[in-house]
């Protein structure tokens, strides 16, 4: 185990921003193009998440020539739809790949005219599950969050709303002003309270997120708690990404939900699996399939006021450089979500590691 000095943070970064430009150096169109799975081929989502690892980089790797060839790429797939897509126009995930590009766009200035930046941002706003846009009534869980069929035309109809496309939703949507997103994110906060298990002097309820208010849904991965009714369990991933969206809906780290849920996962004392899976039947993976995106989860944490949860900072710095591959890139050896693609476990790790830096 190496010791996370910000000397070992900073030569891991350099490691992993140097095998990201290897990989965009391979690519003749401007953007990153990951082999492992045929969905993320066409490099919309992987650009758009290679931009936001940018964005979190300290200087000089946020200067890189590379950043802004990837910005002409999504905006050449944006001329033939109204969010982030592939050059041909097919869509890759374009809730999240439109989320993160614009968080990136923004933190790194890099050049969005107005009229397309607010063809983004009214995307995201149409794809918010409401009466008016997804023809979803108020008394429905799924009101007021976001799911991944954006762009799909999906009338009432969703494969589930879930915390973590609707954390991004929200923490861009918190930068923009256009009239319609205080309405928005109001929803969605209204819509988070519903993945959250939190009620006043309720000591069943920890203060943890799960990740669809669908009580029932199999994508609330911790299984459940039988106390009369289906209580998912709270685990480490959307209990981060919850947190993220209540703070960046307006409410502050003291307010009750946000405490809550930052104590739960002060108590998870063990950064090298993910949290909440330990009562779990059959846990089918789940914590080592989200490792690195836990990492990254919690890494956005470290700084909150009065640093509740700074005792993980060594740790995790440890354990992400320890994980390291000879090359620079990281890849989980676990391919539940992904991760075992060493863009994504690369670009999850990276943006841990900025994370950590800045709190040095």
């Amino acid at each position: 185990m190496r010791i996370a000095d910000s000397e070992s943070i900073e030569q891991s970064i350099q490691r992993g921003v140097d095998w990201l430009g290897q990989q965009h150096e391979a690519s003749t169109d401007g953007g990153w193009h990951p082999p492992t799975y045929g969905a993320m081929r066409g490099g919309a989502s992987a650009t758009s998440l290679a931009l936001f690892v940018a964005s979190t980089l300290p200087e000089p790797h946020r200067s890189l020539p590379m950043w802004k060839k990837g910005l002409e790429f999504l905006l050449r797939g944006l001329s033939q739809r109204d969010c982030i897509a592939c050059p041909d126009g097919t869509l890759d995930y374009p809730t999240y790949s439109t989320a993160l590009t614009l968080i990136a766009s923004r933190r790194l200035g890099l050049p969005i005219e107005s009229r397309v930046r607010r063809k983004l941002v009214e995307f995201l706003i149409a794809e918010q599950l409401t009466e008016a846009n997804r023809a979803f009534s108020s008394d429905q869980v799924d009101y007021g969050g976001w799911d991944l069929l954006g762009g799909s035309g999906a009338v009432g109809f969703t494969a589930g709303s879930n915390i973590s496309v609707s954390s991004f939703a929200v923490q861009a949507l918190a930068a923009e002003e256009h009239p319609k997103c205080q309405a928005t994110i109001k929803r969605a906060l209204g819509w988070a309270q519903r993945c959250q298990n939190y009620s006043p002097g309720d000591p069943t309820k920890d203060g943890g997120f799960y990740f669809h208010p669908e009580k029932d849904a199999l994508g609330n991965k911790a299984e459940w708690e039988d106390d009369g009714f289906k209580h998912p369990r709270s685990y480490g991933t959307p209990t981060c990404d919850g947190i993220r969206l209540m703070l960046a809906a307006g409410l502050k780290s003291t307010d009750g939900r946000v405490s809550s849920a930052i104590a739960w996962l002060k108590e998870q004392n063990d950064v090298k699996k993910v949290p909440g899976f330990e009562d779990a039947s059959e846990t089918l993976d789940w914590d080592e399939g989200l490792k690195y995106y836990f990492f990254m989860g919690l890494s956005q944490l470290l700084d909150l006021p009065n640093q509740p949860l700074e005792a993980c900072r060594e740790s995790l710095g440890e354990e992400i450089i320890d994980l390291q591959s000879s090359d620079g890139s990281w890849r989980n050896p676990s391919d539940r979500m992904r991760e075992d693609d060493p863009h994504i476990a690369t670009c999850f790790s990276l943006i841990a590691l900025s994370n950590l830096v800045k709190g040095a």
